[in-house]
């Protein structure tokens, strides 16, 4: 009987472990590979919106259904556009990201990362603020665009 004996019980959890390890392979990437530098350029790309406040970014990058999750309110193409409309750009902003982990279930992906927004006012003075985002995108016609970002402010 296995579950009497310890050493026919190692082996078998071990097995397991390494079909689990190889059955997800293809599935989950933390880093590297094609599509996760494509995801990273384009979460970069889409940021420029708030860096240039020019939505050429937003049609580049994300749906038209795109969703954005930010402090309690919920953006969507029209309210970005409303706001980079509205408001002059009044620093430059430096974007940095670092990803935590990328996945890929066929034409689905997702991602994790911590981004950190530098910004420089016209007097000199630069303020930091980081975030935790996730974003989830979408694989047409061979290209990967932004359907879903969530952020939370983390100082």
């Amino acid at each position: 009987m296995i579950a009497n004996n310890p050493f026919q019980m190692t082996k078998l959890i071990s097995a397991l472990l390494l079909f689990f390890t190889f059955a997800t392979h293809g599935y989950s990437q933390k880093s590297g590979g094609i599509d996760s530098t494509q995801v990273r350029a384009i979460v970069d790309e889409f940021f420029q919106v708030f860096s240039q406040h020019d939505m050429k970014y937003v049609d580049k990058t994300c749906t038209p259904d795109f969703e954005l999750y930010d402090v309690g309110l919920v953006w969507n193409v029209d309210s970005i556009r409303t706001y980079t409309s509205k408001y002059p750009k009044p620093y430059n902003r430096e974007n940095k990201f670092r990803f935590i982990q990328f996945n890929f279930r066929k034409n689905i992906a997702w991602a994790s990362y911590w981004n950190t927004g530098i910004f420089h006012q016209p007097d000199g003075k630069q303020q930091s603020v980081r975030w935790l985002e996730s974003v989830i995108l979408e694989r047409r016609k061979g290209k990967w665009w932004l359907v879903q970002m969530h952020s939370t402010r983390t100082r």
